[in-house]
């Protein structure tokens, strides 16, 4: 029997594929602030072409998941593939910003099957230790986006004089994944689900699962960190303390890199110190992080290396557990892969959107807008996951 897994091959077959929602937003993110002129509209409308993008990302999944369980993860991921070019392609031509809002939405819905299949695509084919593993690493490579994307979107405007150019390069990397995934990747026969959009007894099968349960809101802790930086960092770090643009761009380039790196060494360290240990070290960093970074909104808001310290510590406990947390969140399910890795993309969505909401409203004065949300989404999440009344399943006892 063909398993596509073997020999760890998946970073090569699902790794560029991973990654196009995380480059259809940070290649884009340099020319958000040009677009009011080029389309001579409002801000709330160019605000809207983000929004959308993390909507569709959220809810699209809960659409692809389940039908790729029913009618094939192959075969919805190259639909999920062809879709996404197309967004890419409209934003190239669209110049309306109505019709620029819908296309970013094409993407996006894109974007998430080929987030929410490749994630089912691994736990079809690795169990235990060894999909954790792969989850840390692919959610490593989706890190290093944001490293790249800007300055080659950057890169790409000023060399052709067309910020627009970037949806072409875009278009043209979906087209080469839709010709890889389609050529290599060999999808093994899986039971079909008995229908293609989930059921409430589909939907509460998974999330009332106390294995699910318990760990599921790792992974939506992790993106809601990260989210929770890339939207209030510039404005604390450039605008209450001062800093240049460079500065910052060195400090959000070293933020994204200390993930990547803590999601490939985190599996290294769950094997050497074992699962609960690194979990439970990389909560409680989060926990005492935010903390600080509370007690400094009060006594030295304009002390760069007590945020920074906060914020690393922060970010690199995030790439040791999100992986893991995945891993074990989906380890129950044998069937409805689709729908259990959508509910969870759905879940690290809408939180990292719903913390967003409550938290960013500059002008930022005070780090307590990533802290205070953070603490109590880690500390729930610590509950959920150490309480003594928590579910003591067979998969705590795996050994990674």
């Amino acid at each position: 029997m063909h398993n596509p897994l073997k020999n760890n091959n998946i970073l090569l077959l699902l790794g560029p594929v991973i990654i196009l929602g995380a480059l259809a937003m940070d290649i884009y993110i340099p020319f958000v602030p040009i677009l009011k002129d080029v389309f001579q509209t409002s801000a709330f409308r160019i605000q809207a072409t983000l929004n959308i993008f993390m909507f569709m990302i959220a809810f699209g999944q809960l659409l692809i998941g389940p039908l790729s369980d029913y009618y094939g993860a192959k075969r919805m991921l190259l639909l999920s593939i062809f879709i996404y070019a197309v967004g890419c392609i409209s934003c190239f031509f669209t110049h309306h910003i109505d019709f620029f809002i819908i296309a970013r939405g094409l993407q996006a819905f894109g974007a998430c099957g080929a987030h929410v299949i490749s994630f089912a695509l691994v736990r079809r084919y690795a169990q235990g230790a060894h999909a954790q593993k792969l989850f840390s690493y692919l959610m490593g490579i989706v890190g290093m986006a944001p490293i790249v994307a800007p300055m080659l979107g950057t890169w790409m405007a000023a060399y052709f004089l067309n910020w627009r150019v970037i949806f072409i390069f875009l278009t043209a990397y979906a087209l080469l994944a839709f010709l890889f995934i389609y050529c290599f990747l060999h999808e093994e026969p899986s039971p079909k689900s008995q229908h293609g959009i989930p059921s409430k007894a589909d939907i509460l099968h998974v999330l009332l699962d106390p294995t699910f349960a318990r760990w599921a809101l790792i992974p939506a802790l992790s993106l809601s960190g990260l989210f929770l930086f890339f939207a209030m960092s510039s404005y604390y770090v450039q605008d209450f303390m001062g800093y240049s643009r460079l500065t910052y761009s060195i400090i959000f380039s070293v933020n994204a890199i200390l993930y990547s790196l803590s999601s490939f060494i985190g599996p290294s360290l769950i094997k050497r110190f074992g699962l609960m240990t690194m979990i439970h070290f990389g909560l409680s960093t989060i926990l005492g992080a935010t903390c600080i970074l509370t007690i400094q909104s009060f006594f030295a808001p304009l002390n760069l290396y007590v945020f920074l310290g906060c914020i690393y510590s922060c970010c690199i406990s995030y790439g040791f557990i999100q992986g893991a947390g995945i891993g074990l969140a989906l380890e129950p399910f044998k069937h409805n892969l689709g729908l259990a890795s959508a509910l969870i993309g759905s879940m690290q969505f809408l939180t990292a959107t719903f913390c967003s909401m409550i938290a960013i409203h500059p002008p930022i004065e005070s780090s307590l807008s990533f802290s205070l949300p953070m603490f109590f989404l880690a500390l729930l999440t610590y509950i959920m996951a150490f309480n003594p009344f928590s579910v003591k399943s067979d998969i705590i006892a795996l050994k990674p």
